[in-house]
């Protein structure tokens, strides 16, 4: 069975040798025609791996996204499309509760006061620094990232809320909501979590709408995608409403040096990094070494995209 890598350095020369004592025949991608039932990569438009690749059957994606992908074209050609999903999960929950102990340990002004040579107070830190014990978080993405991250916050006996489509219990939250029922309960909590893959019902959802109905003072964190945020909005609610915001995701990336969003001082700004970490790429490796095996064993697929 030949399968196509777009980059022969995803995989190490061990694992080659047990894909080919599987039965696989390795060749590398260079945008040129060539035979190939399965493909590991990441399709970029204009998507031309479709074209070139002849009897593509399976493609596996080395990342989780894939709202940026023509599914349609995919489908139609009856390929069968597994993604990433999972193996950013774990730093991306991490960077959430990272941003959330900034936030109410008012870390910025430790630092600061390092940066100054300020000894502050006890008694002042006991006024300003908050725990978070029975605060509530609503985690709008009940997937990977969503549980990942409501399985930590519940270690701090955070009280966290998912959002789906239809408000189905998920595991490691304490309740979850339609996603057509989440203006009802903003108000009701400290932090919201944008975890949501982009499509029509996402995109611009997180408007000027959405942050006037949040608790004043709270805090917005997007860990989904850029585009779901008007950036105007968020920047105009950060003035008189919201108390941070932390983005790691942007309408246009990389985040252009006069944008006005690296100046708001209640906004913390990082390069599309949540999902980094030194353990990602060999958790890719694995789940591209357990989906081929299963490929070619005829077992099920991990992270199958269902048409």
């Amino acid at each position: 069975m030949k399968l196509i890598l777009q980059d022969a350095s995803i995989l190490s020369d061990e694992q080659i040798g047990l894909l080919e004592n599987l039965g696989y025949e390795i060749a590398v991608y260079n945008n040129e025609e060539i035979d190939g039932e399965v493909f590991v990569g990441i399709l970029r438009p204009p998507f031309e791996e479709l074209k070139n690749i002849k009897g593509l059957k399976f493609i596996q994606s080395t990342i989780a996204g894939y709202d940026f992908i023509d599914m349609d074209a995919v489908n139609e050609l009856n390929i069968l499309f597994a993604n990433g999903s999972g193996v950013g999960s774990a730093p991306i929950a991490e960077y959430v509760l990272h941003s959330i102990l900034d936030y109410y340990r008012d870390a910025a002004r430790f630092r600061q006061y390092q940066i100054d040579k300020h000894w502050g107070s006890r008694k002042e830190a006991n006024g300003i620094i908050q725990e978070l014990a029975s605060k509530r978080v609503l985690v709008l993405g009940t997937g990977a990232i969503g549980q990942a991250t409501a399985k930590r916050l519940q270690a701090f006996d955070v009280y966290t809320i998912g959002v789906n489509s239809n408000g189905r219990q998920i595991d490691c939250f304490d309740e979850c909501l339609a996603l057509d029922d989440v203006y009802d309960h903003l108000a009701d909590v400290d932090v919201v979590v944008a975890a949501l893959p982009l499509n029509d019902a996402t995109r611009a959802m997180f408007n000027q709408q959405f942050f006037e109905a949040m608790k004043l003072g709270s805090i917005f964190i997007n860990v989904g995608r850029g585009p779901q945020v008007i950036e105007d909005d968020l920047v105009n609610a950060l003035s008189n409403h919201l108390g941070h915001a932390y983005l790691d995701v942007f309408n246009v990336e990389p985040l252009a040096s006069d944008s006005v969003l690296w100046q708001v001082e209640n906004l913390s700004v990082t390069p599309h990094i949540s999902s980094s970490s030194v353990l990602v790429n060999e958790r890719t490796r694995q789940l591209i070494m357990d989906n081929l095996d299963n490929y070619i064993s005829s077992k099920p697929l991990l992270n199958l995209k269902v048409k």
